[in-house]
């Protein structure tokens, strides 16, 4: 049970596209940061996130509080 184990984890490790490869992550990351993609990625992302949150305390608030009369 335990070589079947550690066999079956060898070819699935080397082959796996979930399992991150550190080489291929510290490559693609300094690729990124060179081009200021991620950068530029994090900003647009952040923007959404805020953007999205503002959103829902607009709405959500002014709807709850109008959900309980006498909070006002």
């Amino acid at each position: 049970m335990v070589s079947w184990r550690r066999a079956s984890h060898a070819r699935t490790a080397a082959d796996s596209p979930v399992i991150l490869h550190r080489r291929g992550v510290a490559r693609s990351f300094n690729a990124l940061w060179n081009e200021r993609a991620l950068a530029a990625s994090i900003v647009a992302t952040l923007r959404r996130v805020l953007i999205g949150f503002g959103l829902a305390i607009a709405v959500g608030v002014p709807l709850g509080l109008s959900l309980d009369p006498g909070v006002c």
